[in-house]
């Protein structure tokens, strides 16, 4: 297919100069870029990617023309020596364990032939002038083959918190050096799609959550383009869901953090504060902490506060620098955040004061009228030109931002560019009240260098409660620890006693690189404008995801080291607040179950109600405005509880609601209780504890209890003190699914009755176990890659229980190999339905002096199924404690066998039980694998696991019946079961009250073919099974 390319000079009016580019236009379009979803499934997408133009520019290299080439907001290859040229990134969302490919189903291109394409000089430090360093042509130029090679390609699997993702990369841009040959790819169109089973990064769960923050519901939007397909392919819609705050404090500073505590209660974030000395203030406890909370709070948690300087809340350390946002890695082994980290750096009281007033100001108390919200400032210098993204100057960038947000809410964007910006400029904006400053350039530990505003100019400002919210892309600007750092400045500051200097600053640890944050300061400066983000966390961290998709480890670098100084979980206000129009009644009654709020015109309104630290529930409205608010525990009977209604860009609306009795009790009792888990115990009895309340007081409940989902018998529950209710039932034979639900029915003249969902337990027998006395029995052992060292034997050195287990290590009392990595298999093992799995293990292995929870050798425990490819089990309790280095120091490679940030088993465990469900592989065959690997340098005792469990449903054989049943009173008064026999090694005896079943009460289990039974007033039925 012929295509015209027309060559125009384009001329873009910009601050202060005007920019020339040359554009090459290869199709007329609305943009140079189109990604399409062209059909989308739960295992496949189709995308087809369209380019219409490009921009070049023209550099002599040693009398040579050679061109600079351009796509506007996409990524660039910058591997140092090699053509630097554009390609497209884009996420998509993907099953939870499944292997992806990709392939070209068509293209379209253009080749430019005669065409030099100048090499990158790699991904530059803003330390370092570009200028300064000189172009170089690396092997790529000698090779006469197409860079890069493939056209399309999928980076490794990442978890971004409850979806799994890959990277698309496509190569539109190709070039042949030897022929000095451009091909620009018109169209493409690419097929992604699973191919099996995966072990890399795997989710243990399909589709998406039945509930989720709404925060991360819009991350996931904006971020994975197939998401809107796969949620609306969905047969529930996900329950929008707020999620929770931790706050970890410096044990001084935590009365000062309880104002902030009881706000966020009030408009209905669920929050928890703890002295960071409870913990162990060192990074690899704060790790293991924040990763456990995420876990036992079902995934709900979403923020986190530190509350401290450094040394008070401790960092970690990654990417050459401090690096609080190591904390939010808490889903799968890779570099995307799950949660957000914002911290309250402080060294006094009054630091903690100051930030704790300016979150609370700006969400309760916001200035009505206030036009400021409208107004921003942009800060650029008047370098980079040639080596910024699309070869942009930084005032070239920013004059982009500007035109974005005016074409937005946003009536004033402040333009402070070099040459000439001033410390004098600043302050006169910052003083009148900005929503939001973004500055690119250069920058120190306490300042910028453009305009040279710095922590004296921070303090010297008087813009009381105007706080705007800054992102800098700046070297060291939040390099806090051992210094008092400016994104520090902007958060402590005051004048007459209010808050002064910004909301929350984004701001480096390190020195930035030149390319990979202008990326992401476009992406923040889109999701302001698309209102895809509200939250200062998402805003910030999620322009950090776009850009490690646009630039890989330098964005990883560069987010690694990237710290929000004050809350994450504050909305950016980006218009002037108006009021809502709230309807509701003024009374709530105790014992309501709900309450009904009405937001006209305002969809995601968050409604709560509460009392001091006490949240009684909350609910984001409909599209309609509605929200039915769940009432969970009692209201305080005479008192006032809060109703508080907060929205994007709105004022907040707080009223009282008396909690009253009078008034027919028409509401039945509350009912809640933790549902029963699977067992493995056929005995019983089994024991349900509910929490039942009501107003007019309970008058009975029951347990009600099946084995088909349909026919249920009843059982009395007890009050047991108070509001607590309990009854004990069962037990059940092994491979028994028990259905149950609670009813209770209050002492009103109503009766009103409350019915609980229905929920499900399994009773599991044992389907494999091995407490490793009898030797190696069904297990093989062997080297996971060749060339490395397999240790596993039987060892009698040291046991949980017996004399013996496996152990990895030396099988005498010295320490395990270096470069060892070696694999123990169990033997194959088929799970009908629920399943577990349970260990006991003992580990002493290498982890970093310098960095305590990150690990040089480890274990790790692995799945097969149906015999395919390993994958790593994650979801461990008490799970893994370690993660495995990335470098053995500095720039040293890591010469372990583990990935990057592998969660692991290492430093010293005593004897611990593990359990992991297996659920999810139901209706497989599976084999565990238990694998350790060590690097070339250090070792220590080993790993030692024992008492290896795995519980399931066990296949269920049918009961033999027996024959010539009868039964008879003897003079004792018990009655008499005689049957023929049949051979079997025993027979279980049932009863049940009715003739029809279900028979679920265990009488007894005997050998001969005769029993007795105590007698009974009751009318009772029994059958006899043969078993074997």
């Amino acid at each position: 297919m012929k295509q015209v390319v027309i060559v125009v000079l384009l001329l873009l009016a910009l601050p202060l100069t005007l920019w020339a580019a040359e554009r090459v236009e290869m199709k007329q379009a609305a943009k140079d870029v189109a990604v399409t979803v062209v059909s989308a499934s739960e295992t496949r997408t189709v995308l087809r990617f369209e380019i219409a133009g490009f921009s070049r520019e023209t550099v002599e290299i040693e009398g040579q023309s050679y061109l600079k080439l351009g796509l506007p907001h996409e990524s660039i290859l910058l591997n140092a020596g090699e053509p630097e040229l554009p390609r497209l990134c884009r996420s998509l969302m993907i099953p939870g364990d499944a292997r992806m490919e990709i392939r070209v189903l068509s293209s379209e291109y253009r080749d430019f032939p005669n065409t030099r394409v100048v090499p990158s000089k790699g991904s530059l430090p803003r330390t370092v002038n570009p200028a300064d360093v000189p172009y170089s042509f690396g092997p790529v130029y000698s090779q006469d083959a197409w860079y890069p090679a493939e056209l399309a390609t999928l980076r490794e699997p990442y978890i971004l918190r409850d979806v799994r993702g890959t990277v698309v990369d496509v190569n539109a841009f190709q070039y042949q050096p030897v022929q000095n040959l451009l091909r620009v790819y018109t169209s493409i169109t690419v097929e992604v799609r699973a191919t099996g089973r995966d072990n890399v990064n795997v989710l243990p769960r399909t589709g998406l959550p039945e509930r989720m923050d709404p925060e991360f519901d819009r991350i996931y939007r904006r971020h994975f383009l197939n998401y809107d397909r796969a949620r609306s392919a969905l047969d529930y819609v996900p329950v929008m869901e707020q999620g929770e705050l931790l706050i970890i404090s410096y044990a001084d500073f935590m009365d000062e953090m309880q104002p902030l505590v009881e706000w966020k209660i009030q408009k209905g974030i669920p929050t928890t504060i703890v002295n960071v000395s409870a913990i162990g203030n060192n990074s690899s406890n704060i790790t293991s902490y924040i990763q456990n909370f995420y876990t036992s709070s079902g995934g709900a948690l979403a923020f986190v506060i530190l509350v401290g300087d450094a040394t008070q809340v401790a960092t970690p350390t990654a990417s050459g620098g401090s690096s609080d946002p190591s904390y939010a890695k808490v889903a799968g082994g890779d570099d995307y955040p799950d949660i957000f980290i914002g911290r309250f750096s402080a060294e006094s009281g009054a630091h903690v004061i100051t930030q704790v007033e300016r979150s609370i100001e700006y969400e309760r108390n916001a200035e009505v009228g206030g036009m400021w919200y409208r107004a921003a400032t942009g800060i650029a210098s008047d370098e980079g030109a040639g080596i910024g993204h699309n070869g942009e100057a930084d005032y070239v960038h920013m004059g982009y931002i500007r035109n974005d947000l005016l074409s937005y809410t946003y009536t004033t964007v402040d333009q402070i560019y070099d040459p000439g910006a001033t410390a004098a400029q600043v302050t006169t904006a910052v003083n009148a009240g900005r929503g939001v400053i973004n500055y690119v350039g250069h920058g120190s530990i306490q300042a910028w260098s453009t305009t040279g505003f710095s922590t004296t100019n921070v303090s010297a400002l008087t813009n009381a409660n105007r706080l705007p919210l800054i992102f800098s892309v700046a070297c060291q600007n939040g390099h806090f620890s051992g210094y008092t750092c400016f994104g520090e400045a902007w958060l402590r500051a005051t004048t007459g006693g209010e808050p002064s200097g910004a909301l929350a600053a984004y701001m480096s640890s390190i020195d930035q690189d030149w390319v990979p944050p202008m990326h992401a300061q476009d992406e923040f400066s889109d999701l302001l404008i698309a209102e895809a983000k509200h939250t200062v966390g998402g805003l910030c961290y999620n322009s950090s995801c776009r850009m490690i998709d646009m630039s890989g480890t330098s964005g990883v670098n560069m987010y690694n080291t990237w710290h929000i100084f004050g809350d994450p979980s504050v909305p950016v206000r980006t218009n002037t607040p108006t009021a809502m129009s709230v309807a509701h009644v003024g009374e709530i009654f105790f014992g309501q179950p709900t309450f009904d709020v009405t937001v006209s015109g305002v969809t995601g309104a968050l409604c709560a109600i509460s009392q001091g630290t006490t949240l009684f529930g909350a609910a984001y409205t409909n599209a309609g405005g509605a929200a039915s608010i769940p009432i969970a525990g009692d209201l305080p009977i005479g008192e006032i509880v809060k109703l508080t209604v907060t929205a994007f860009n709105k004022l907040t609306y707080v009223a009282d609601l008396s909690v009253v009795t009078s008034g027919p009790d028409i509401w039945p009792p509350n009912v809640s209780f933790v549902p029963l888990s699977n067992t493995d115990d056929e005995t019983g009895p089994y024991t349900l504890t509910a929490t039942i309340s009501d107003n007019s007081g309970v008058a009975n409940a029951e347990l009600h209890y099946g084995f088909n989902g349909t026919n249920f018998s009843g059982a009395a529950m007890t009050n047991v003190s108070g509001n607590i209710w309990s009854v004990n039932f069962g037990g059940f034979p092994a491979g028994t699914i028990v259905y149950y639900f609670v009813t209770a029915t209050d002492a009103s003249d109503s009766a009103n009755t409350a019915v609980s969902d229905t929920f499900e337990f399994a009773v599991l027998g044992i389907l494999f176990a091995d407490d490793m006395e009898s030797g190696q029995s069904e297990w093989t052992t062997a080297a996971v890659e060749t060339g490395w060292a397999n240790q596993w034997h039987v060892s009698s050195e040291m046991s949980h229980a017996g004399v013996r287990s496996w152990k990895f290590g030396d099988t005498g009392t010295g320490t395990y190999a270096t470069h060892a990595y070696g694999g123990l298999v169990s033997p194959s093992v088929y799970l009908r339905g629920q399943a577990s799995l349970s260990f006991w293990h003992w580990i002493q292995a290498e982890v970093s002096g310098y960095y305590p929870d990150s690990a040089y050798d480890a274990g790790v425990v692995d799945i097969s199924v149906d015999g395919g490819a390993w994958q790593q089990l994650l979801t461990l309790s008490p799970s893994y404690n370690k993660v495995s280095r990335c470098t053995a120091g500095g720039s040293t490679p890591y010469t372990g066998p583990f990935s990057c940030r592998t969660p692991c088993f290492s430093g010293s465990i005593g004897w611990t039980q593990e359990n992991v469900s297996l659920d999810a592989y139901a209706g497989h065959d599976v084999q565990v694998r238990f694998r350790f690997g060590s690097d070339n340098s250090g070792a220590l005792e080993g790993w030692y696991v024992d008492d290896v469990v795995i519980f399931g449903l066990p296949e269920i054989v049918p009961p033999i019946p027996v024959s010539d049943l009868t039964m008879d009173v003897i003079e004792t008064g018990e009655l008499r079961l005689t049957w023929m026999p049949t051979g079997a090694s025993e027979y279980k005896v049932y009863s049940s009250e009715n003739p029809e079943g279900p028979f679920s009460v265990l009488e007894t289990t005997t050998a001969s073919s005769e029993v007795l039974l105590p007698a009974t007033d009751e009318l009772r039925f029994f059958i006899v099974v043969a078993a074997n």
